[in-house]
């Protein structure tokens, strides 16, 4: 699992949430909060395919050479 976004990338997100408002103030949590989601949902889709495009034999294969097995 990827990690979390980082407060940069939130805050990046955020201010372009602003900025698409026409800078209307007293939005700044909504925009935290909304910016947080969308980049977690969309680190959460990017994974779920990348998780449907690598073939199982692949993701046993891996396993085995990170525990120190092979086939």
């Amino acid at each position: 699992m990827s990690e979390i976004p980082s407060n940069q990338q939130i805050e990046a997100r955020a201010y372009e949430l602003y900025l698409e408002r026409g800078r209307e103030d007293g939005h700044d949590v909504e925009d935290w909060l909304a910016a947080e989601k969308e980049l977690t949902q969309r680190r959460d889709e990017i994974e779920a395919v990348s998780d449907r495009e690598e073939p199982e034999e692949a993701r046993v294969g891996y396993a085995a050479v990170a525990s120190g097995r092979r086939r």
